[in-house]
C-alpha cells in the first residue's frame, strides 16, 4: 500500500522547514533560486503556495506554484533525496494538477543539450515529465540570462499568456521575456545560451 502523500504551507515555523530550506538551496543552482523570503513574502497572496510534501509524516519534497485562472505555474518542485524512486514525484504532480478549475499545468525546464556538462541530468528531467503527461511546448521563457524550455499537461498556452505569468510574479529587478519556437524545432534541440 502506497504512503499517505500530505501537503501543508512551508512556513519558518514548521516541523519541516530546515529540511524545506536546505533541499531548496541543494536542489536548484543560485542562477535558477529566488530568494526564499521574497518565495515566502509572495505565498501570502492567494495565488500562490509553497508547499511542503510529506508521506507518513516523513518529509518528501517541496513545491511552488502560482494559479492564474485556468493555469497551474509549477515554479518548484524538488523531491528529497530519500523519497526519490518511490513515485513521490509523480504522486505530486498528480495532485497539483487536481485542482477543479486548471486545465493546464506548466513548467520550464533546462532545454536539452548534449553538449551541456549536466545533460543527462537534464534529459532525465525530461522523460520524467514525458513519463507524467507533459508535453513540450513551443515557448522559451529568458529569465535572470538563463533560457528555458516550457512543457505543458492540458490545453495549449500562447507566449502571452505565460509571460503575463511570469511577469506578474517575478520581482522587478528579475527581467522575462517569453518567446514562440517554430513548431519545427524542438525544444528538446535547443540550446541553452550557456552551454
Amino acid at each position: 500500500m502506497a504512503a499517505t502523500l500530505h501537503e501543508s504551507p512551508a512556513h519558518p515555523w514548521s516541523k519541516h522547514w530546515p529540511h524545506v530550506r536546505d533541499l531548496y538551496l541543494h536542489a536548484f543552482p543560485p542562477k535558477e533560486r529566488l530568494s526564499l523570503i521574497y518565495l515566502l513574502l509572495s505565498s501570502l497572496r492567494p495565488s500562490c503556495s509553497f508547499s511542503t510534501w510529506t508521506y507518513d509524516e516523513k518529509f518528501a519534497g517541496l513545491t511552488y506554484r502560482i494559479i492564474r485562472k485556468d493555469v497551474v505555474f509549477l515554479l518548484f518542485l524538488a523531491v528529497h533525496p530519500e523519497a526519490r524512486s518511490h513515485g513521490i514525484g509523480s504522486r505530486i504532480l498528480k495532485k497539483i494538477s487536481e485542482i477543479p478549475t486548471a486545465t493546464v499545468t506548466v513548467l520550464q525546464v533546462e532545454p536539452c543539450d548534449e553538449e551541456a556538462p549536466n545533460a543527462d541530468q537534464r534529459r532525465k528531467r525530461w522523460d520524467f515529465y514525458i513519463r507524467n503527461s507533459f508535453r513540450p511546448a513551443p515557448l522559451l521563457s529568458d529569465e535572470a540570462g538563463q533560457t528555458y524550455a516550457t512543457m505543458i499537461r492540458g490545453r495549449d498556452i500562447t507566449a502571452v499568456e505565460f509571460y503575463r505569468i511570469l511577469k506578474g510574479f517575478m520581482p522587478p529587478f528579475r527581467p522575462v521575456k517569453v518567446r514562440e519556437i517554430p513548431t519545427d524545432k524542438s525544444p528538446t534541440q535547443t540550446r541553452s545560451p550557456e552551454a
